[in-house]
């Protein structure tokens, strides 16, 4: 059950999922109703590092290639949000296809190298459940599955973990904290290298936005939480997907009362600056429907959903470019 409480003074609104589940929940809440939970906007962060540095030099890249169908992995039904590892040799995607355990569930397919086709598609089954499950992102280190569901009766962020790449991911738990207490559900969330911020697909009665969820530990509760409101548009922001250094943030721009929605992005000079100005990334998108984009870790491979013609339904494409 959901209860809503006023909006505090330079806070968002905050809603209680049930009862509060611990001390420090009930703090969180106290500290919603007061105004003074911690966040960390733009403004507030130039005086500290919390990305831990940024990764290698930036690249001069080439514009992306025409892209493809990437091979082995789609079926008839709606393939969607596609996650590579940083080796680029671990996918994870959401699909409707026939067999699974839910509307919607989580499947990985692996690969020997980059230059060959992924394998054989598998069933998550010990993450997956009857309910939609969805959004799959993996940390850096192959270890920590990020993915959402609704087999709380909402929309939420979920993470399992594994011992190592090759073993298998434990139960599930709720990622708690900040956002037990804001009256949206999250869609999906994209992870940060150290895992300390996420970025947020959030829903509202009032459409869709995308939101920082920011921590001082990668085990730990969601302690601030900002809306990235210099991505709005004139529609939804929906699928967000950071690039490593966090300078170029992607995400699917939707048109208010349907219509095909598009890739868009946005860059900052430094992983603590706000976002500059979104565009359209127009040598990818099409009059069709492009979507969930995922940037791979050294930027050169973007991974998305689309209808496009030669798709099946929503299926999974591949575009590359060259860092010169």
């Amino acid at each position: 059950m959901r209860r809503c409480c006023p909006p505090a003074p330079q806070w968002y609104g905050c809603v209680v999922r049930g009862l509060v589940p611990s001390i420090g929940s009930l703090l969180l809440l106290l500290g919603c109703l007061r105004g003074d939970l911690p966040r960390w906007p733009a403004e507030e962060l130039e005086g500290g590092d919390l990305t831990g540095g940024d990764p290698a030099p930036r690249c001069t890249w080439s514009s992306f290639s025409t892209p493809v169908l990437l091979d082995g992995v789609n079926s008839s039904s709606q393939d969607w949000d596609p996650s590579l590892s940083e080796d680029m040799l671990e996918l994870f995607f959401s699909s409707t296809r026939g067999g699974g355990l839910g509307e919607n569930d989580l499947y990985r397919a692996t690969r020997v190298s980059v230059t060959d086709p992924f394998g054989e598609v598998e069933n998550l089954t010990a993450l997956n459940s009857s309910a939609i499950d969805s959004g799959p992102n993996l940390s850096a280190d192959s270890l920590t599955l990020y993915f959402t569901s609704t087999r709380s009766g909402y929309s939420t962020v979920y993470r399992a973990t594994r011992a190592a790449p090759a073993a298998p991911f434990g139960a599930p738990v709720e990622l708690h904290g900040v956002v037990d207490l804001l009256s949206f559900e999250i869609v999906e969330a994209d992870v940060s290298r150290d895992e300390l911020r996420l970025y947020l697909h959030a829903t509202t009665g009032a459409g869709s936005t995308l939101w920082l969820a920011t921590r001082y530990d990668a085990a730990g509760e969601i302690l601030g939480l900002q809306q990235l409101r210099e991505l709005d548009g004139s529609g939804e922001e929906a699928f967000p997907c950071i690039s490593a250094d966090e300078r170029t943030i992607y995400w699917s721009q939707c048109p208010g009362g349907g219509g095909p929605c598009d890739i868009w992005l946005a860059q900052r000079p430094d992983s603590l600056a706000r976002f500059g100005a979104p565009r359209p990334l127009d040598e990818v998108n099409s009059v069709s429907n492009e979507d969930d984009p995922d940037i791979s870790a050294d930027g050169s491979v973007l991974l998305f959903s689309s209808n496009r013609p030669g798709s099946s339904n929503d299926d999974l494409w591949l575009t590359r470019r060259e860092c010169r």
